[in-house]
């Protein structure tokens, strides 16, 4: 009895020992779901303190915090409310919204680490990159419409217009060109993404019109790919030699009549196709035909080139490697680019006469000239044109010719208006 009495004492004072060791021990505290800065109350956020309280005449200081203005980010804000609007939880509320809205926006334009995003929207970093990529995803498909490609011939017809309008140059469906996207590399990662600058990167293939909007995108994995390689397996180049895009049926030239196919403008790079159009190799002569037509390629060839410097410029995220993995960088990259349509809706063409006065110099300036008096070009030997078709050739010596008569023609009219 005495034994069994002990062993039963032992248990009671081991479970009181247990009781009085969780009673005074600590608990560890739990993690803010946001940071108190500077006293200010959790209720009020950066949009609170920042964007609610701006005039009309501030919109400047809007644009350049989030690259968007007020009137811009007041209607892409009221379509994806509903989307990023969540439940409250029982222990914690669900973030604003707006705040996620306005957190992406500012990651976009400057590219910050979460430590410096936490300090300003008072958000963790946990959540901060939850948010990025699924506003990131919600900004894609409500945008959508501004960033896809033409759905029928008269699409195409209009955009093959405004090049008409501003370069004089008929039959164009867009400039092409590639950007390579730096990345990160990661952890255990192959050599796939390595660039020809030895970076871990990705290849974005875009066709932008004549007003810098891009028209089709194309983003793929393995950054190793050169641009021709990277264009050759996208859906684009497919599209165009199997004619499965609705593009217009060949039209003749004015004041000409032989048809002549709508052709893409695309580098050296490139190929030379039927619908692809590249410039004439070195070496030419000045004030030749082969002169006048690279002269007004290069001049429509900026386009692409300018909406790719454009699109750097207000989103600072894609001037730096982006520590992310590939599958979320193409997420973020697809939303800047929609960014960049939507901005540029309201966006006139006098606004672009600068490209078109400067793109002449910008092409003389990438010239040399030899001891013979012709152009060698910088970037000649890239793809030699050995094995292009005869085709593509014919077709554009008569856009050279074309060109050659429509300036003389120009030039007479000029002399009997003198």
């Amino acid at each position: 009895m005495d034994h069994q009495a002990d062993r039963h004492m032992t248990r009671i004072a081991a479970v009181f020992i247990i009781i009085f060791y969780i009673a005074t021990t600590k608990r560890k505290k739990q993690r803010p779901w946001a940071i108190k800065y500077h006293d200010i109350p959790p209720k009020y956020s950066i949009t609170d303190i920042f964007l609610n309280n701006l005039t009309s005449k501030d919109g400047y200081r809007v644009e350049k915090f989030l690259g968007l203005n007020p009137e811009e980010f007041k209607l892409l804000l009221k379509a994806i409310v509903p989307i990023l609007r969540k439940q409250d939880g029982h222990k914690k509320e669900a973030i604003n919204p707006c705040d996620r809205f306005a957190l992406t926006l500012r990651f976009l334009v400057t590219g910050d680490s979460c430590s410096k995003l936490r300090c300003l929207f008072r958000i963790s970093p946990s959540a901060i990159t939850r948010s990025i990529i699924e506003v990131c995803d919600i900004i894609y498909e409500v945008l959508a419409n501004y960033l896809r490609m033409p759905q029928n011939e008269e699409e195409w017809l209009l955009i093959s217009k405004e090049f008409d309008d501003r370069f004089s140059f008929p039959n164009c469906l867009g400039a092409l060109d590639c950007k390579h996207i730096t990345l990160q590399s990661p952890i255990c990662s192959n050599n796939l993404l390595n660039g020809h600058k030895q970076s871990f990167n990705t290849v974005l293939t875009a066709l932008v019109d004549a007003k810098w909007n891009f028209i089709y995108v194309n983003m793929r994995r393995k950054g190793r790919k050169n641009d021709n390689i990277s264009f050759k397996n996208s859906s684009l180049y497919q599209g165009l030699l199997k004619n499965t895009m609705h593009v217009p049926s060949d039209r003749a030239l004015p004041s000409e009549t032989h048809p002549m196919p709508y052709v893409v403008i695309a580098g050296h790079e490139f190929p030379l196709k039927r619908c692809i159009m590249k410039p004439f190799p070195a070496p030419y002569q000045e004030g030749s035909k082969e002169q006048l037509f690279n002269d007004r390629f290069w001049c429509i060839h900026s386009c692409v080139k300018n909406a790719f410097h454009l699109l750097s410029s207000v989103f600072g995220v894609l001037r730096k490697p982006l520590c992310v993995y590939p599958e979320k960088a193409i997420k973020i990259v697809r939303a800047c680019l929609a960014l960049h349509n939507f901005k540029r809706r309201n966006i006139c063409l006098e606004s672009l006469d600068v490209a078109k006065r400067n793109s002449m110099s910008n092409f003389r300036y990438r010239r040399r000239k030899n001891a013979a008096g012709t152009y060698k070009m910088k970037d000649q030997n890239i793809n030699p044109e050995d094995n292009t078709h005869l085709e593509a050739k014919d077709i554009r010596n008569l856009f050279a010719y074309h060109l050659v008569k429509e300036g003389q023609d120009n030039q007479q009219s000029t002399n009997l208006i003198d």
